[in-house]
Protein backbone atom coordinates (compact mmCIF):
# COMPACT_ATOMS: atom_id res chain seq x y z
CA UNK A 1 0.00 0.00 0.00
CA UNK A 2 1.54 3.53 -1.04
CA UNK A 3 1.68 6.42 1.79
CA UNK A 4 3.42 9.48 2.22
CA UNK A 5 5.77 9.88 4.74
CA UNK A 6 6.83 13.63 6.03
CA UNK A 7 10.02 13.63 7.91
CA UNK A 8 10.24 16.74 9.52
CA UNK A 9 13.19 18.00 11.94
CA UNK A 10 12.21 19.61 15.02
CA UNK A 11 14.47 22.37 14.71
CA UNK A 12 12.16 23.71 11.88
CA UNK A 13 9.00 22.72 13.63
CA UNK A 14 7.32 24.69 16.60
CA UNK A 15 6.67 21.92 18.65
CA UNK A 16 3.20 23.38 20.34
CA UNK A 17 1.62 23.59 17.24
CA UNK A 18 3.26 20.43 15.42
CA UNK A 19 1.50 18.59 18.56
CA UNK A 20 -1.71 20.47 18.62
CA UNK A 21 -1.78 19.18 15.09
CA UNK A 22 -0.93 15.88 15.65
CA UNK A 23 -3.16 15.65 18.51
CA UNK A 24 -6.50 16.89 16.26
CA UNK A 25 -5.34 13.99 13.60
CA UNK A 26 -5.02 11.79 16.33
CA UNK A 27 -8.44 12.55 17.67
CA UNK A 28 -10.12 12.79 14.00
CA UNK A 29 -8.94 9.30 13.46
CA UNK A 30 -10.22 8.01 17.33
CA UNK A 31 -13.51 9.43 15.72
CA UNK A 32 -13.30 6.93 13.11
CA UNK A 33 -11.78 9.18 10.36
CA UNK A 34 -13.54 10.41 6.95
CA UNK A 35 -12.99 9.36 3.40
CA UNK A 36 -12.63 12.82 2.88
CA UNK A 37 -9.99 13.62 5.14
CA UNK A 38 -6.23 12.81 5.03
CA UNK A 39 -5.72 10.45 7.11
CA UNK A 40 -2.96 9.82 10.20
CA UNK A 41 -1.55 6.41 9.68
CA UNK A 42 1.32 6.71 12.00
CA UNK A 43 3.66 8.75 13.88
CA UNK A 44 7.29 8.61 15.54
CA UNK A 45 9.18 10.53 17.34
CA UNK A 46 13.43 10.41 17.00
CA UNK A 47 16.22 12.81 18.44
CA UNK A 48 15.79 15.22 15.33
CA UNK A 49 12.89 14.39 13.63
CA UNK A 50 9.11 13.85 13.29
CA UNK A 51 8.04 11.18 11.53
CA UNK A 52 4.32 11.12 9.90
CA UNK A 53 2.83 8.61 7.93
CA UNK A 54 0.23 9.81 5.78
CA UNK A 55 -2.61 8.44 2.66
CA UNK A 56 -0.54 8.91 -0.24
CA UNK A 57 -2.89 11.47 -2.37
CA UNK A 58 -1.00 11.07 -6.27
CA UNK A 59 -3.20 13.99 -7.77
CA UNK A 60 -1.59 17.01 -6.38
CA UNK A 61 -3.51 20.17 -5.03
CA UNK A 62 -6.49 21.81 -6.12
CA UNK A 63 -4.77 24.99 -6.27
CA UNK A 64 -2.24 23.68 -8.96
CA UNK A 65 -5.15 21.85 -10.97
CA UNK A 66 -6.88 25.73 -11.29
CA UNK A 67 -3.91 27.41 -12.41
CA UNK A 68 -2.84 24.56 -15.30
CA UNK A 69 -6.17 23.70 -16.29
CA UNK A 70 -8.35 26.71 -15.50
CA UNK A 71 -11.96 26.52 -14.25
CA UNK A 72 -13.92 23.55 -13.37
CA UNK A 73 -16.99 22.80 -14.92
CA UNK A 74 -20.17 23.04 -13.39
CA UNK A 75 -20.51 18.98 -12.50
CA UNK A 76 -16.99 19.03 -11.22
CA UNK A 77 -17.05 21.67 -9.05
CA UNK A 78 -20.99 20.28 -7.30
CA UNK A 79 -19.22 16.99 -6.94
CA UNK A 80 -16.09 18.80 -5.61
CA UNK A 81 -17.71 20.86 -3.31
CA UNK A 82 -19.92 17.90 -1.84
CA UNK A 83 -17.04 16.29 -0.94
CA UNK A 84 -15.64 18.96 0.87
CA UNK A 85 -18.79 19.46 2.62
CA UNK A 86 -18.87 16.06 3.63
CA UNK A 87 -15.51 16.50 5.09
CA UNK A 88 -16.52 19.54 6.82
CA UNK A 89 -20.00 17.96 8.06
CA UNK A 90 -17.81 14.79 9.93
CA UNK A 91 -15.62 17.68 11.50
CA UNK A 92 -17.71 20.25 12.81
CA UNK A 93 -19.64 16.87 13.71
CA UNK A 94 -16.56 16.46 16.28
CA UNK A 95 -16.17 19.66 17.43
CA UNK A 96 -13.27 20.17 14.72
CA UNK A 97 -12.74 23.66 12.44
CA UNK A 98 -10.03 23.14 9.80
CA UNK A 99 -9.82 26.97 9.94
CA UNK A 100 -7.72 27.06 6.97
CA UNK A 101 -9.53 25.78 4.05
CA UNK A 102 -7.89 26.82 0.73
CA UNK A 103 -7.31 25.13 -2.61
CA UNK A 104 -3.70 24.93 -0.98
CA UNK A 105 -5.36 22.22 1.45
CA UNK A 106 -7.56 20.29 -0.86
CA UNK A 107 -5.83 17.18 -2.47
CA UNK A 108 -7.06 15.39 -5.18
CA UNK A 109 -6.51 11.71 -5.51
CA UNK A 110 -5.44 11.97 -9.51
CA UNK A 111 -4.89 14.32 -11.75
CA UNK A 112 -8.06 13.44 -14.08
CA UNK A 113 -10.29 16.41 -12.79
CA UNK A 114 -13.26 13.78 -13.83
CA UNK A 115 -12.66 11.18 -10.96
CA UNK A 116 -10.45 12.39 -8.51
CA UNK A 117 -11.30 12.15 -5.05
CA UNK A 118 -10.68 15.35 -2.50
CA UNK A 119 -9.45 14.79 0.66
CA UNK A 120 -9.01 17.62 2.97
CA UNK A 121 -5.38 18.32 4.44
CA UNK A 122 -3.12 20.62 7.22
CA UNK A 123 -4.93 20.39 10.24
CA UNK A 124 -2.24 23.19 11.63
CA UNK A 125 -4.23 25.47 12.47
CA UNK A 126 -7.15 23.62 13.32
CA UNK A 127 -9.52 24.58 16.53
CA UNK A 128 -11.04 22.19 18.59
CA UNK A 129 -14.22 23.64 20.05
CA UNK A 130 -15.30 21.59 23.01
CA UNK A 131 -13.93 19.69 26.36
CA UNK A 132 -13.07 16.17 25.23
CA UNK A 133 -10.72 13.46 26.68
CA UNK A 134 -8.34 14.52 24.64
CA UNK A 135 -8.49 18.12 25.23
CA UNK A 136 -9.36 19.67 27.95
CA UNK A 137 -10.16 23.25 29.18
CA UNK A 138 -6.52 24.61 28.64
CA UNK A 139 -6.58 23.47 25.16
CA UNK A 140 -10.28 25.30 24.41
CA UNK A 141 -8.86 28.77 23.81
CA UNK A 142 -10.86 30.81 21.31
CA UNK A 143 -8.85 31.91 18.04
CA UNK A 144 -9.19 35.10 16.42
CA UNK A 145 -7.55 36.29 13.29
CA UNK A 146 -7.68 35.01 10.02
CA UNK A 147 -4.77 32.50 8.91
CA UNK A 148 -5.47 32.81 4.97
CA UNK A 149 -7.13 36.35 4.85
CA UNK A 150 -8.42 35.76 1.36
CA UNK A 151 -10.28 32.67 2.66
CA UNK A 152 -11.68 33.92 5.91
CA UNK A 153 -15.12 36.25 6.72
CA UNK A 154 -14.39 39.53 7.74
CA UNK A 155 -15.33 38.64 11.59
CA UNK A 156 -12.17 36.83 11.09
CA UNK A 157 -9.87 39.61 10.08
CA UNK A 158 -11.74 42.14 11.67
CA UNK A 159 -10.97 39.83 14.76
CA UNK A 160 -14.77 40.57 16.30
CA UNK A 161 -15.66 36.78 16.30
CA UNK A 162 -13.41 33.67 17.31
CA UNK A 163 -12.57 31.15 14.42
CA UNK A 164 -15.70 28.87 14.22
CA UNK A 165 -17.50 26.41 11.55
CA UNK A 166 -19.04 29.33 9.42
CA UNK A 167 -15.52 30.34 8.91
CA UNK A 168 -14.81 27.40 6.87
CA UNK A 169 -18.02 27.34 5.49
CA UNK A 170 -17.33 30.91 3.95
CA UNK A 171 -13.97 29.25 2.78
CA UNK A 172 -16.05 26.65 0.77
CA UNK A 173 -18.06 29.48 -0.94
CA UNK A 174 -14.94 31.36 -1.95
CA UNK A 175 -13.13 28.05 -3.48
CA UNK A 176 -16.48 27.38 -5.01
CA UNK A 177 -16.25 31.23 -7.04
CA UNK A 178 -12.68 30.73 -7.77
CA UNK A 179 -12.96 26.59 -9.23
CA UNK A 180 -16.24 28.27 -11.39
Amino acid sequence: EDVAMKDISKKYTNSLNFQQEMRVMLYTRSKGGHPHVCSLREHFDSKHSYYVILDYIGGGEMFDHMINNGAYSELDASRIVREVASALNFLHGIGVVHAVLKPENILLTTPRRGDAVVKLADFGCAQVLRKTEEFDDDDLKPTFGAPTPAYCPPESILKTAPIQPSSDMWGLGVILFIML
